[in-house]
């Protein structure tokens, strides 16, 4: 059986306090003084990045401290389950600032960080299209051959992680 180090387990460790700390410090100071429609914006952003994504990615990594001692099968799976739910959030979140934008009639995609988290959701969207053609690869062969799919996802899934 593969153990990990304890340098390892110290990462992993200081990963997870870190995604979590930073998604909990967003989400106290957004909801500290009052829960508007815009608070739900950055508080599922990075949730849905910070979290979600970040344990989906590391789901298939073999030195994840969590999912290291589990079948790649299951691996898969997690990362799916978890990249489902990060999406769900993050295209809440853009739903949020959408319609709060719409409120108080400002016009939208105006900023850098407007346009830079619009180009982010199209990318997760692409990202997960992608992710759905690999994990059923086989059966959507007809549409786009396997490693294709496998390609597209793994390229469109970096660009939004960095982005994110």
């Amino acid at each position: 059986m593969r153990v990990l180090s304890k340098k390892l387990i110290l990462a992993n460790l200081l990963a997870n306090f870190l995604m979590c700390s930073i998604a909990g410090f967003i989400t106290y100071h957004c909801f500290n003084k009052a829960t508007v429609l815009f608070s739900w914006h950055p508080t599922f952003m990075s949730i849905g990045f910070f979290v979600l994504m970040s344990q989906a990615v590391l789901t298939l990594s073999g030195a994840n401290l969590l999912t290291y001692k589990l079948h790649q099968k299951t691996r898969i799976f997690i990362h799916w389950l978890l990249q489902t739910f990060a999406c769900i959030l993050i295209t809440i979140a853009f739903v949020c600032i959408f319609l709060n934008k719409v409120r108080m009639d400002k016009p939208h995609f105006q900023t850098t960080h407007g346009l830079i988290g619009l180009i982010t959701v199209v990318f997760t969207l692409a990202s997960v299209g992608g992710g759905v053609f690999a994990k059923f690869g086989f059966q959507l062969r007809h549409l786009m051959r396997p490693i294709y799919s496998k390609i597209v996802h793994g390229i469109a899934g970096t660009v939004t992680y960095i982005l994110g």
